[in-house]
Formats: C-alpha cells, structure tokens, sequence
C-alpha cells in the first residue's frame, strides 16, 4: 500500500509538470508578435523547460551564467522563446553529430548560456561544443531554405536573423571548423526602438 501510494504520488507530479509544459509550449505558440516587458532570465528558464526532456535524453549538461543585472527586457517575447529554443536544439543536434561521429563521447555534451549587459543591451551567447561548423558553408547558413540536415527545411537561422534584425539586433555564428563546436552570439537591446 505504501508502494502504491508513493507511485501515486510520482504520477501526480508528473501530471502536474506535464501541464506545466503544455501551458509554456501554448504561450510560446501563440503568434504574438508585439512587443511586451518580461522578465529575461524568467524567458530562458521558461524555454529551457520546455525542451528540458530532450535535454536529459541526449545527456547534456546545460550551464547557464546570467549577469543578475539583466532583468527586463522589452521585445516581442514568444519570437524571443522561439529563436533560443532554435538555438539551443541546433546545439543539441549539433552535439548529437558530434557524438555520432566519434568526436565526443556520450554525456560529453556541453551547452553553455551567457547573457551580459554590453553596449546598452543584452549580449547572449548560446554555445556548444558539437560538431561545429565547415567554414565553406559558415557564409550561407542564414540563407532561406539552406540547411545541412537532412529532412530540414533551412527555416530557423533565417528567421532567427530577421527576427534580430527586426528588434535593431545583431546576430553572427562562430566556430572554429568542424568538430570545434559554435557559438551563436547576439546583441539584443533592452527596448525595441
């Protein structure tokens, strides 16, 4: 009975955290594009919740440094949600790679989240320490409609540039070549003008 009661109890939770992720994953859907004040490390926590099952998965280690002084923001909040949950799977998938191709071990992954006040902005960086990228192609991975996945459709840095680009943002993609990892590193400003 005892037994019973503490899987009840795990079932319950686990119901509960589920609803929580539906809520998140509606919000975040909604195509709500005007700009809204909201709490900046309260986004991230948010996004990374939502993808947090697929983290756990491929067995990453995600390590968030948030400068405390970075609070609110003013942007268009669920486009915000969506460009670093992009980036955040692209990393993964890139981790992914590199595990398949022998250049990490499994459980090696590592994505590191830093947001720093710079230039009267937020800088964040999203990097990882995956496959990386070939500097042959380094110059058309923001094109529409070009991708190096199979089964992609090359939508997700096109419009996560235009997406930076409409809030008066800047957006590069770095890496040092194949199996160095990448760093997608953004100035985002606190007010959209």
């Amino acid at each position: 009975e005892e037994k019973m009661v503490q899987y009840l109890n795990k079932l319950e939770l686990g119901i509960h955290h589920i609803g929580e992720i539906i809520q998140l994953q509606q919000k975040a859907a909604r195509p709500d594009s005007h700009t809204v004040s909201f709490n900046f490390p309260s986004m991230l926590n948010d996004t990374l919740s939502l993808i947090q099952d697929r983290i756990e998965k491929y067995d990453i280690e995600v390590v968030r440094s948030l400068d405390p002084a970075i609070q609110r923001v003013e942007m268009p909040r669920n486009p915000m949600i969506q460009m670093v949950m992009n980036f955040i799977k692209n990393s993964m998938e890139a981790i992914g790679e590199a595990i398949y191709q022998k250049q990490l071990q499994k459980g090696g992954g590592v994505i590191i989240i830093r947001a720093v006040q710079e230039d009267g902005g937020v800088k964040l960086v999203i990097e990882d320490n995956g496959d990386g990228i070939d500097p042959d192609i380094q110059h058309k991975l923001m094109r529409y409609g070009f991708t190096t996945k199979f089964n992609n459709q090359g939508f997700g840095l096109h419009v996560a540039g235009n997406f930076v680009a409409s809030v008066g943002g800047k957006l590069t993609l770095d890496s040092q070549g194949k199996g160095e990892g990448a760093a997608a590193q953004l100035w985002l400003p606190y007010q959209m003008d």
